[in-house]
């Protein structure tokens, strides 16, 4: 199986880190954060790519998603949920996934902004790029 999660956790959660003291990033659904701003990230799909297989191995190409969602409860939260989700975007968008969705979710506390981002890429296994991994932006037909 070709997994790149935790490089992807890693490059998001660093350049946040850098930027947002207190900021409370986690590799996994938090359903009550404990801190606020929050990031929760996590690979929601993964499958192997029928088009790319081989004869040596099924996961040549896999199409892999990510989920993030964002948490504010500032006065400008959100501002600050827009923020972070450029920041993201940014970071992604270097690792060559492209954005599927990015939307305001209604949370049942009215004081906590929540945005949801899904980023879907197709990764190569290969002896270059990330990992020794390559990654494409998946465009639809």
């Amino acid at each position: 199986m070709i997994d790149l999660e935790n490089t992807l956790f890693n490059a998001v959660a660093t350049s946040l880190r850098q930027n947002h003291d207190g900021i409370s990033v986690y590799g996994e659904y938090v359903a009550e954060p404990a801190s606020f701003p929050c990031v929760n990230m996590w690979e929601s799909a993964n499958s192997v790519w029928a088009e790319g297989e081989t004869n040596t191995s099924l996961d040549d190409f896999v199409n892999v998603t990510y989920t993030i969602q964002i948490f504010t409860n500032t006065q400008t939260k959100k501002a600050d949920a827009k923020e972070l989700a450029h920041e993201i975007d940014a970071t992604m968008t270097h690792y060559c996934f492209r954005r599927t969705l990015l939307q305001q979710v209604p949370n049942i506390d009215r004081t906590i902004y929540r945005i949801e981002l899904r980023y879907s890429g197709l990764i190569k296994r290969t002896d270059f790029g990330t990992n020794g991994k390559t990654i494409y932006r998946v465009y639809p037909r």
